[in-house]
């Protein structure tokens, strides 16, 4: 690349993919390891994948959810962990990569 600010560009998109591929893998292994991962899988079918959110009834029936709000808790629920995650992993590659520079 012979533009500058594009190389910037491209490298801060390259470091925020690296943190949501990371928040992602952490989050879902954390549910996995708690014997939820229908948790996991709603929350990657109702909130990450779709451009256009399901319906939650609709979720709770292809997921076995006993019912739309608890689809929405379960995705609340597993929202607040990937948030978490995403701080998380970002707070400790910035810090990785001012150790690297210093």
């Amino acid at each position: 690349m012979d533009n500058p600010s594009l190389e910037k560009w491209q490298q801060r998109l390259d470091w925020a993919t690296k943190v949501l591929a990371e928040a992602e893998k952490r989050t879902r292994a954390f549910f996995e390891a708690k014997g939820q991962a229908s948790c996991w899988a709603v929350f990657e079918a109702g909130f990450l994948g779709p451009l256009k959110r399901p319906w939650d009834a609709d979720l709770a029936r292809e997921f076995g959810f006993p019912s739309a709000k608890a689809v929405s808790h379960a995705i609340t629920k597993v929202r607040r962990m990937f948030g978490k995650n995403i701080r998380s992993r970002s707070i400790a590659m910035i810090e990785n990569r001012m150790k690297s520079e210093g």
